[in-house]
């Protein structure tokens, strides 16, 4: 779903088939942060000499919490990246806008980040809407931040997801509340990957405290839905989903019974098989809840713009920052007695 440029790198790094690198560019796989130890020191030797995908980890190290964090140094590699890589680019202008010293920096980098906006770069768009709503903005207001989310959430859900926009829309955030829009967002994105969409609106619909998006008949069939399909009838996540909705209509006895055919099938799992056997302590929570004329609450349509929007900010700060994190390909490197690809220029 991601088709930001960090993420196209990472696909590019996965699927190699361009000029071999360095083997010693491994070394950069074994980062965990800036500390000086051998892989860092190697790492870095080849993002000096312009390789971009050490460039980007070593800006990663550098963010780091612990004792060998520097944002300084960190800013100063993601500027060097920063124009092979749009996502870097927004990264080096948030850093300066959070951390610089003068209003100076912060108006250079909200005027950057703006530029980015305006050229319809959904990253930037929907953290500009975050500045906005915070009113944490120096220049004046050029957007209405509620369209400039739905500009970034139309074409790019990594930033902002449906569930977040329906928030948005229920609550009225920037402009006044329209339930049919939040539903509206929610239908779409279950008919955009079903059934595993359906079965995430189904159960975020499930365990809504007082959902005022849709009524409890809509979350049963929604649910239904998913496991209508004998491709999909047996399996337990889905079935929890369903009992979640006939709990959330008020039918806790078929919950219990829902809920036991999905503890049943997660019990078939051998435990070593993706850890799901981890799951049936939830499981068996909600049965009890279920046995109890109780129904999971979850997720609440009702939440403090300031807390809901520092979030948001927050993930997609932290988002940005893990797309630096790329593994390089054991399959895209050569021994350094083979001749290597040039390195990147700035």
């Amino acid at each position: 779903m991601k088709t930001n440029d960090a993420n196209q790198l990472a696909d590019n790094v996965a699927n190699y088939s361009g000029p071999k690198l360095p083997i010693e560019l491994l070394s950069c796989n074994d980062i965990k942060s800036a500390e000086v130890i051998e892989a860092f020191t190697t790492c870095l030797d080849y993002a000096e000499q312009g390789y971009l995908a050490a460039q980007r980890k070593i800006a990663w190290a550098y963010t780091r919490e612990g004792d060998s964090q520097d944002w300084q140094k960190a800013f100063d590699w993601l500027k060097k990246v920063a124009a092979q890589d749009t996502d870097v680019e927004l990264l080096s202008q948030i850093v300066l806008f959070l951390l610089g010293e003068s209003d100076e920096d912060k108006i250079k980098a909200e005027t950057d980040i703006r530029h980015l906006a305006d050229v319809r770069f959904p990253p930037a768009e929907a953290y500009l809407a975050t500045l906005y709503y915070l009113e944490l903005n120096k220049l004046p207001r050029d957007a209405n931040p509620a369209w400039l989310l739905r500009k970034a959430y139309d074409q790019d859900r990594s930033m902002i997801s449906p569930f977040e926009m329906a928030v948005v829309y229920a609550n009225g955030f920037g402009t006044r509340p329209n339930v049919a829009r939040a539903k509206q967002v929610l239908v779409e994105y279950a008919n955009e990957d079903f059934p595993f969409a359906a079965n995430n609106v189904a159960w975020f619909l499930a365990t809504l405290d007082r959902n005022p998006i849709t009524d409890s008949e809509f979350v049963v069939s929604l649910a239904q839905s998913t496991v209508s399909d004998p491709e999909f009838s047996d399996r337990y996540s889905f079935i929890d989903t369903l009992a979640a909705s006939y709990a959330a209509e008020g039918d806790f006895e078929k919950a219990a019974v829902t809920q036991q055919q999905a503890i049943e099938l997660l019990s078939s799992i051998e435990a070593n098989e993706d850890g799901q056997i981890d799951d049936i302590g939830k499981f068996e929570e909600r049965l009890e809840l279920y046995k109890n004329g109780k129904r999971p609450i979850l997720e609440s349509i009702e939440v403090d713009l300031e807390t809901f929007f520092k979030n948001l900010k927050q993930d997609i700060e932290r988002i940005l920052l893990s797309n630096l994190n790329v593994y390089i390909d054991p399959d895209s490197v050569i021994s350094t007695s083979e001749p290597s690809a040039p390195a990147a220029t700035d």
